[in-house]
């Protein structure tokens, strides 16, 4: 913890002339030193949006860091290092280390955009727009990716990224988004409901069948004098099995697409509808992947 405190002062030392003459960078740095790192990147982020320079990208990211905001961190350090100037030269290696500590709370995730020209957004942050040249580093957990359009949002899932590990998730223009009327899970919720529904109309149906076989088998018809009941109605006893087998292969269909279907219903509420994920990371055996469909 002591080697990271000393890191960060180092980084908010300010060693360039220019540097030290920009209001917001002084008011930046201070905001650090007091541990207001949310008020720090804001003012480090109205800083970037007036200068572009690499070093007030790179502060942007070591408040991000500081908040738990790995990816974004590791997506604008790794920006900052790509093109450095003075400030980011002169501390490169206290910066590198600080992306160490970034990476360890990252993975990679590929997003897959069903449209191109749409704004992706993983978290918030802007990470470009489709196609994606590749992947992106996005904290560790749930993350929620958005596509604007204009501004407006127009597709929204939520994907699970593993640290270390690369996740694959597949978006289409309006997935997620209530307004579009609902995911392709949705649907598939809806019709599983009414599947499951018939299904259970066709318990009754079977059911009612079976018991009038057995009643036409319990009847005076099928016992008459001088003979009995198997040669009289010979039919009777595989009819009736027949329609109970029916009735309980029609209830647990149904009961299991009564349940699928709300799961899928609840799912898509949530705006994980229609997510097609995928995670690898590595193994004793290799690389492991677990998908979600």
């Amino acid at each position: 913890m002591g080697r990271i405190l000393l890191l960060l002062t180092v980084l908010w030392i300010p060693a360039l002339a220019e540097a030290q003459t920009e209001p917001e960078w002084q008011r930046g740095v201070e905001l650090r030193r007091q541990g207001q790192d949310a008020a720090a990147l804001e003012v480090f982020a109205a800083l970037h949006a007036r200068t572009a320079s690499p070093a007030s990208l790179a502060q942007v990211a070591l408040a991000e860091q500081a908040l738990g905001r790995w990816g974004a961190a590791a997506l604008h350090l790794d920006a900052a290092l790509a093109r450095p100037d003075a400030w980011v030269t002169e501390r490169r290696g206290a910066l590198a280390q600080a992306r160490d500590e970034i990476t360890r709370h990252v993975g990679q995730l590929e997003v897959l955009v069903s449209r191109a020209g749409l704004t992706v957004e993983v978290d918030g942050t802007a990470v470009g727009t489709s196609p994606l040249p590749g992947p992106v580093p996005a904290t560790e957990g749930t993350v929620v990716v958005r596509l604007r359009e204009a501004g407006r949002v127009v597709g929204e899932r939520r994907v699970t990224v593993q640290p270390g590990a690369l996740s694959r998730a597949s978006l289409e223009v309006g997935a997620g988004v209530s307004a579009s009327g609902g995911g392709a899970l949705g649907v598939v919720g809806g019709v599983s409901l009414g599947v499951g529904g018939g299904a259970l109309v066709g318990v009754a149906v079977a059911w009612a069948l079976r018991e009038s076989h057995v009643q036409r088998w319990n009847s005076d018809e099928c016992w008459p004098a001088g003979a009995t009941r198997m040669e009289a109605c010979p039919g009777e006893p595989d009819a009736w099995s027949a329609a109970e087998t029916a009735a309980i292969v029609l209830g647990a269909a149904g009961g299991a697409l009564l349940v699928a279907g709300a799961v899928l219903l609840i799912v898509d509420a949530s705006g994980g509808g229609g997510e097609t994920a995928l995670a690898c990371a590595p193994g004793l055996l290799g690389v492991s992947c677990q998908g979600r469909f």
